[in-house]
Formats: structure tokens, C-alpha cells, sequence
């Protein structure tokens, strides 16, 4: 009788694990994407970080095209070697929606120019409609409204944390 009930209790235990959802490889998906990303935009690869973009917002925008258009008139501005790093660092909240992933990525970024240095940390929204396979990423510059404007349905549980800057002069 208790091998019956430890053999229950064992396949009860293993079918109901199987059920759960992976996070641990949902959070390595958010990473290489976001890390992706990131590569795409410190090599100037406009098509692959539109591709890592929410599509909500390239649509916005007009399209790839026109985005990728945006995104180097926004940056025509700032001399090439301004940005010294940018890192992705932790997945710091992750949540399932009837519909999809969706998640907050912490990001790094250090400017440099003319006698200033900004450390910059901040926040994507990430969006997987494929069970957390695929994502794309929006930066909603540390407002929740910024990012519901583009993913309407996004979690009231999202917590979207204020951008840290930290100005510096150069030593």
C-alpha cells in the first residue's frame, strides 16, 4: 500500500513538474534576444535590432524601413564612439499573460562626450508571443504608460523601475 501511494504521489509529482513552465530557459531566451539586441545596436545592425524591436512600434514608425530611418536620424547626433558600453543585465520580473511573456530586463549604458560621463541603467519591456521562445524589447524610458501606449495588454504586474542616470565629470 505505500509503494501504491509513493508511485502515486511520484507520477503526480512529475506530470504536475512537466506541466510548469521552464523560466530558467525563458530567462536564457530573454537574454540571448536582449544580448542580441544589444550587439545589433552597438554594430549598427539596424535590421536585426528592428527585428528585436516590438513590432507595435516599428509599425508605428512606418515600418522597418522608415524605423531603421528613425533610429539613425536619432542617433546622427551622437559622435560614434559616445557610447562606451551597453550591457544587458538581469532579468528582474517575469509574467505570464493569458497570451503571451512578457518581462523586464535591466539594461546598462555608459555615454561618454566632451568632459561628461553618464552611467545610465534602465529598463526594457520584453514581449514573447511564442511562449517565450522569441522576444522583443521596447525601452519605455521608466514609465509604465510609455509602455502600455505600445503593448496595450501589457500585465498590470509589470513594474517598470525609474531610469537611474548618474552624471559625472570626466577625471
Amino acid at each position: 500500500m505505500l509503494k501504491l501511494i509513493l508511485v502515486t504521489c511520484s507520477v503526480f509529482i512529475c506530470s504536475f513538474a512537466i506541466a510548469q513552465d521552464d523560466t530558467t530557459a525563458i530567462k536564457k531566451n530573454i537574454r540571448l534576444c536582449a544580448d542580441s539586441m544589444a550587439t545589433a545596436f552597438m554594430t549598427k545592425d539596424w535590421k536585426t535590432f528592428t527585428r528585436f524591436t516590438v513590432p507595435s512600434l516599428v509599425e508605428m514608425l512606418g515600418g522597418e524601413d522608415s524605423f531603421i530611418v528613425f533610429t539613425k536620424e536619432m542617433l546622427a547626433e551622437m559622435p560614434d564612439s559616445a557610447i562606451k558600453e551597453y550591457t544587458i543585465r538581469d532579468v528582474v520580473q517575469l509574467v505570464k499573460t493569458p497570451g503571451n511573456w512578457q518581462a523586464v530586463v535591466e539594461q546598462h549604458l555608459v555615454f561618454e562626450a566632451d568632459s561628461m560621463i553618464l552611467n545610465s541603467t534602465s529598463y526594457l519591456v520584453g514581449i514573447s508571443l511564442d511562449g517565450g521562445r522569441a522576444w522583443s524589447f521596447l525601452d519605455p524610458q521608466g514609465e509604465t504608460g510609455n509602455a502600455r501606449l505600445l503593448v496595450p495588454d501589457l500585465s498590470p504586474a509589470i513594474i517598470i523601475p525609474k531610469t537611474k542616470d548618474d552624471l559625472r565629470n570626466k577625471e
